[in-house]
């Protein structure tokens, strides 16, 4: 067998479509951290007040599962989820828009997948963390997992751009 180093970068998206901002982010690291990092924020989860999946909204919230948690509880546990990322050295990609920006620029642009906030972020976040990567001297392979919104055909829409987005910045 062979060893392959590989970053991967894990990207999410917050309200794509929704005003004021359409944000795009997520953290990247080598896949030997992500499987320490797996291990550990598993294990913050278990902790008392156990739950189950971390989503933002709902910890800001204390809707989902930060259900009947107190603030206290739902800071600690924060606390300990961001400790995390200090400790195994994620390194942050995010892309926001503002709609007031983005819309007069694209939103009726004549191809669909340039239409889509998510199209611009998404190739965005690719190009800059590439860039970043090379003027850095890292020459391992990036893999990109997106996350997926059930009903939604962003992701469909920002692959059939890949070829343009290819074209513009190989």
């Amino acid at each position: 067998s062979r060893l392959f180093l590989m970053l991967k970068a894990y990207i999410d998206d917050s309200h794509m479509r929704q005003t004021p901002f359409y944000v795009l982010g997520g953290w990247v690291a080598p896949v030997k951290t992500w499987a320490a990092f797996s291990d550990a924020w598993s294990d913050v989860l278990r902790m008392s007040p156990r739950i189950a999946y971390f989503k933002y909204d709902e910890a800001m919230g204390l809707s989902g599962e930060f259900l009947g948690i107190s603030d206290a509880a739902r800071d600690e546990k924060l606390r300990l989820l961001i400790n995390l990322i200090e400790e195994h050295g994620l390194v942050g990609v995010a892309s926001a828009i503002p709609h007031d920006i983005f819309y007069p620029m694209f939103g009726t642009y004549p191809h669909k997948w340039v239409r889509n906030p998510y199209y611009i972020s998404f190739y965005g976040i690719a190009a800059r963390l590439v860039k970043h990567l090379s003027s850095s001297g890292i020459k391992q392979k990036v893999e990109f997992i997106f996350d997926f919104q059930p009903g939604s055909d962003q992701m469909r829409e920002a692959q059939d751009g890949w070829a343009n987005f290819r074209e513009m910045a190989p």
